[in-house]
């Protein structure tokens, strides 16, 4: 299959991961991170950058999604919850907004040094795993209120993209594996919860 085609089938499911995840944020059935959430926005634009720094092109159809999709859920979450997010920030969400944003504020000063592409893929992921901490242990703690197919669409949506990667070098791949790794995981706590208590399937989605 041709490269471009398999792009940009990947970045649609991606995409299409929203659609459910939003509607649901938007009547209050599942409760997602906020700090988490803003801080993909932030971060996804970057990654978003830095890939193409990297020269991928068919495969960043998914890092385009990777930083609208989060954007969506934090307009959401800003307008429907905006009072409580303020009053709700901890010592730990405020460290974490301060050490991405850091990171991400880093990442034209490796541009200007003519750091490689993997330092900054490097940051960017950095401050991905910091931004992530809070949905992970919110799916652990309470798995009722995320939902597991959207994630298990972002990980399929990566992990097909790296067949559309024009480039012999590793660079391009780790952000692909990193999402499939991350979103996997975190569906898989949520589906271990559902198949352990017997979840009805439309709790899935």
């Amino acid at each position: 299959m041709d490269k471009a085609l398999i792009g940009l089938v990947s970045g649609a499911i991606v995409a299409a991961s929203i659609i459910p995840y939003s509607l649901r944020t938007y009547r209050d059935e599942i409760k997602p991170v906020f700090t988490s959430w803003f801080l993909f926005t932030v971060i996804g634009l970057a990654t978003l950058l830095t890939y193409q720094q990297t020269g991928a092109e068919a495969s960043v159809w998914p890092a385009l999604f990777g930083f609208i999709n989060p954007l969506a859920i934090t307009i959401i979450l800003i307008a429907k919850h905006r009072r409580q997010i303020l009053q709700g920030l901890s010592f730990w969400d405020n460290a974490s907004i301060l050490i991405c944003c850091a990171t991400v504020v880093a990442l034209p000063i490796t541009r200007q040094n003519n750091q490689s592409a993997e330092v900054a893929m490097f940051l960017v992921l950095f401050a991905n795993l910091i931004a992530v901490r809070g949905t992970v242990l919110s799916a652990i703690d309470q798995p009722h209120a995320d939902r597991p197919v959207p994630w298990f669409m972002v990980a399929l949506g990566f992990g097909l993209s790296t067949f559309a990667i024009n480039s012999p070098d590793g660079v391009q791949y780790w952000l692909p594996i990193y999402m499939v790794v991350i979103a996997g995981g975190i569906a898989s706590i949520l589906c271990l919860h559902r198949i352990k208590n017997h979840v009805p399937i439309h709790q899935w989605v």
